[in-house]
């Protein structure tokens, strides 16, 4: 054989001058009877640089780079010449492609290369089958790209190939993978965001192949994870497009032995706000299953049924304190459930939570506290009101003092300054007041620059006896010091001053810091004011 003397790229770069023919078949020397790899490797490149090569010296490409893929034992080569038969796209490399990809010596970066090849040559069923076979691959990157190239499929065939290849029972990570794809496309076939009666009208083939699989679907809640959020999503919006096809079974595995399948079920169905599981869900808050009692109350929260209340205000209705803080998480997840029901039906009574702060259960009349603060309607204000004139727990004081600062009624001031006052009060429950007074000054705060109203006069004098207050009682535990150090600090003006002067050398470090602090804002806010 004659010693070619030029270079790939000169032979490239000079493919008009020596003729296509020429230089394709000198390259093709080059790879079949070079010495050196690295030389070899650039005639590789450059043979897949030319732009509309004939289909006969396509031919003579290809039998030089499959001779390369499966008699070359350099793996670099190897995949140059995957490469390059990618960019000739010649279906007849299909086969030497897909024994290069099952060989052990080739890694991961490989098999991405070689995956790609294949898919420029051809991309029918076989190989959309094969880039399925690697929807479980442990190489992220590998995974990117099939789902990539699958997802640029026509929708509908690719719903019909998916569900197929799924009912082929493939690995439980392949299947968590179908399930994205298949919800992917839904949600791109999908034009509207309330529902989705678009797809069930336009595409009904599609809607058909899912019912069809409906059961192997329903599988994955068996091995679904906590940790599957991308996984649960987008089983959210295929059962939205089944729909009533799925629902039933669905509330089936709320009688089921498999907790893992029972509690994911419990979490779709909360999702899918199916109102027909409601009473099943009700008998589960008190499953042997912690995660089964938890998610059967956050279900109830999301379908906002509201005649359950009963039922849950009766789950939190616990006379053994020892119980209710071992389940502690049982009870907030409950009262967050009460609260979502009551957000989502505003225009209902509640009658029923305001009459049971009249329990005797103190346990249960704190609960109502803070179910009550957390939705802050202002006809709340008297019956919580109430319930403070007479505390006995300081439990329910606090939850009682933390909502009526919510609401933010200026009415409910006086009665948090008789606690601040009264020297039996626990340093905590003060503490909470002033905090809650903060919350009602800064609701009611627009009133202190409108002159002659009621609602100013009331706010000065309050503002008054928390200086007073502080001035008088040095020996106040620092935290209750510092709230009403902070309320004035915002809300207080040259009044404010001298007493939070008398601070300045507190015992308390933190309380003189404060109060210095204090001092300067409300300097700095007088200067600004107008006389």
């Amino acid at each position: 054989m004659k010693k070619i003397e030029l270079a790939p790229k000169e032979i490239f770069e000079k493919r008009n001058e020596l003729g296509l023919n020429n230089s394709l078949k000198t390259l093709l020397e080059i790879i079949d009877h070079g010495e050196e790899a690295s030389r070899r490797k650039l005639a590789l490149f450059y043979i897949r640089s030319f732009e509309d090569i004939p289909q006969n010296l396509k031919m003579e490409c290809f039998n030089s780079l499959e001779g390369i893929i499966i008699s070359d034992t350099n793996i670099e080569l190897k995949c140059e010449a995957a490469k390059s038969l990618g960019k000739l796209k010649i279906e007849k490399s299909i086969e030497p492609l897909k024994w290069l990809l099952e060989q052990p010596s080739i890694n991961y970066e490989d098999k991405k290369v070689i995956l790609k090849a294949i898919h420029d040559c051809r991309f029918k069923e076989s190989e959309i089958e094969l880039f399925l076979d690697h929807l479980d691959s442990h190489f992220k990157s590998i995974r990117e790209y099939v789902k990539n190239e699958l997802l640029k499929l026509d929708p509908e065939r690719a719903v019909h190939l998916f569900l197929d290849y799924f009912g082929k029972k493939p690995s439980n990570e392949a299947k968590k993978e179908i399930i994205k794809l298949l919800g992917y496309e839904l949600s791109g076939l999908n034009i509207s965001f309330d529902d989705f009666s678009y797809i069930k009208s336009k595409y009904p083939e599609i809607l058909n192949n899912l019912i069809d699989y409906i059961d192997d679907l329903l599988d994955i809640l068996s091995i679904m994870k906590e940790e599957d959020i991308e996984l649960f999503e987008n089983l959210i919006i295929i059962f939205n497009v089944l729909h009533e096809h799925v629902n039933e079974k669905l509330i089936e595995f709320l009688d089921s032995e498999d907790f893992i399948a029972k509690e994911n079920a419990i979490k779709l169905i909360g999702e899918l706000n199916i109102k027909e599981a409601s009473d099943k869900l009700v008998k589960n808050i008190d499953n042997v299953y912690s995660d089964v009692s938890l998610a059967s109350i956050e279900a109830l929260g999301k379908i906002g049924d509201i005649s359950l209340i009963p039922d849950l205000v009766k789950a939190l209705d616990i006379e053994d304190p020892t119980f209710e803080y071992a389940d502690y998480t049982l009870k907030w997840n409950i009262i967050e459930s009460i609260k979502k029901i009551y957000l989502k039906n505003e225009e209902i009574s509640y009658d029923f939570l305001i009459e049971k702060l009249k329990t005797s259960n103190e346990i249960l009349k704190e609960s109502i506290a803070y179910i009550l603060g957390e939705i802050a309607k202002e006809d709340f204000t008297d019956p919580l009101l109430g319930i403070l004139k007479q505390w006995h727990n300081i439990d329910v004081a606090k939850s009682i003092v933390i909502a009526l600062g919510k609401i933010g009624e200026l009415r409910a001031a006086k009665r948090f300054l008789k606690i601040i006052n009264d020297p039996g009060t626990y340093w905590l429950l003060k503490k909470v007041t002033v905090d809650s007074l903060y919350n009602i000054f800064k609701k009611n705060g627009h009133f202190m620059k409108i002159d002659g109203t009621e609602e100013k006069r009331t706010l000065i004098k309050h503002r008054t006896e928390l200086e007073e207050y502080l001035t008088n009682n040095p020996d106040e535990n620092q935290k209750v010091k510092v709230a009403i150090i902070k309320l004035l600090e915002i809300f207080g003006d040259k009044t404010s001053i001298h007493a939070l002067m008398k601070r300045l050398d507190d015992f308390h470090r933190i309380v003189g810091i404060s109060a210095s602090k204090a001092i300067k804002k409300i300097e700095k806010r007088l200067e600004m004011e107008p006389n």
